[in-house]
């Protein structure tokens, strides 16, 4: 019981810096409606938020992100 503890509380701190690193850098561009672009046009078109919207892109947060101390706790036990 005591190893699990501790294990949940290192977890929680990895949680913490993790949020501090990647929180809001979990965003991609959903590219498939965009119609006339090949994909190297889109690749050297589109590198940011504003771009993605202009072209008729969407901007989505993928699944698995580290936004808030939940979901970072919960990918770091995923991923551990």
């Amino acid at each position: 019981m005591n190893l699990i503890v501790i294990f949940l509380m290192i977890m929680f701190i990895f949680g913490i810096v993790a949020v501090n690193l990647f929180k809001g850098k979990s965003f991609y561009c959903d590219y498939s409606n965009i119609i006339g672009l090949g994909q190297k046009e889109i690749e050297e078109l589109i590198v940011s938020k504003d771009d993605c919207l202009n072209y008729g892109g969407s901007w989505r947060l993928r699944h698995y992100n580290f936004d808030n101390i939940g979901n970072a706790f919960m990918n770091m036990i995923i991923m551990s």
